[in-house]
């Protein structure tokens, strides 16, 4: 694509577990960002005590603390406009972690959902089943909710991280299908 780590400017972490920190090896020249409760519980000894693994992160490693104090952004309780145009949008999607986020990409017709581990799968997603490890299953499940009520507002292409069909959906275009595998699934 042309691009290098030297042209990523900033870098927003939906969570600090270990398969979503180990590139941030490649990126010392950006900004990192991620939600300052997601920061507290990773880091130092306790952070090592709860399972993740700060003593992997590089040595220059100090992320940039991203407030999500723009207020909601529909279902979603909290948001961060990430551009002056405000087509990058971070959004508080609890659930895999109690600070996890996701981010928001205004392209064009439709609205990238960068989701990290929302979901392992957007299958999941639309069946409103809470998956994984996570504090709270209430409050996954309403973030799934959360998710599905985007889709239904407007178009959205989902791409959870661990999900092997997302590459596909964002190379195709394929939109979340609407309101009959919503309706089902709600």
């Amino acid at each position: 694509m042309g691009i290098g780590p030297r042209d990523v400017k900033r870098v927003v972490l939906t969570h600090l577990h270990m398969d979503h920190d180990a590139g941030l090896v490649h990126f010392p020249h950006s900004q990192i960002l991620a939600a300052p409760s997601e920061i507290d519980t990773a880091s130092g000894f306790m952070g090592m005590l709860r399972g993740y693994l700060p003593q992997r992160w590089p040595d220059w490693f100090n992320p940039i603390r991203l407030e999500l104090d723009d207020g909601p952004f529909g279902q979603f309780a909290a948001s961060k406009r990430l551009t002056k145009a405000g087509d990058v949008v971070a959004i508080a999607t609890p659930g895999h972690t109690a600070g996890h986020l996701s981010v928001l990409v205004e392209d064009g017709d439709a609205t990238l959902f960068l989701a990290g581990d929302t979901s392992y799968n957007q299958a999941l997603m639309l069946a409103g089943k809470v998956d994984g490890v996570g504090p709270d299953t209430k409050i996954a499940a309403a973030t799934l909710r959360a998710v599905r009520h985007l889709a239904e507002q407007q178009p959205t292409i989902y791409l959870p991280t661990h999900d092997p069909e997302s590459a596909v959906r964002l190379a195709t275009r394929q939109l979340v299908t609407a309101p009959v595998e919503l309706g089902a699934a709600a």
